[in-house]
């Protein structure tokens, strides 16, 4: 049986259609060094939508203007003989202001 973790995962665009992508540090746990959307794990009480507006504020500092819902995916794969199961949720968000990473992050 396969864990289930549910995403909301953002494409971040500038308004000058720039995406946003973070590198993750090198003491990360899960895919040092790897370039990524900012994404996170759906608290309960959150909608998808919530959460990513979290992620981005946690990760990026950035505030969100925009968030418009894309669609849907999900990809089984295994981590430490465990197989995971991950719906992600993504949607393509507007922003202001300028990058100030997280711990997360080191790019």
């Amino acid at each position: 049986m396969s864990e289930e973790v549910h995403l909301a995962t953002g494409i971040l665009k500038n308004n000058e259609d720039n995406i946003l992508f973070l590198r993750r540090s090198p003491h990360s746990k899960r895919w040092p060094l790897e370039w990524q959307l900012p994404e996170g794990k759906i608290e309960t009480e959150e909608t998808p939508a919530e959460t990513i507006v979290r992620e981005v504020k946690e990760e990026t500092g950035l505030n969100v203007t925009n968030v418009i819902f894309l669609g849907k995916n999900q990809i089984e794969y295994e981590w430490n003989s465990k197989k995971i199961m991950v719906f992600r949720t993504i949607f393509q968000i507007e922003f202001e202001g300028n990058v100030s990473l997280s711990e997360e992050h080191i790019e």
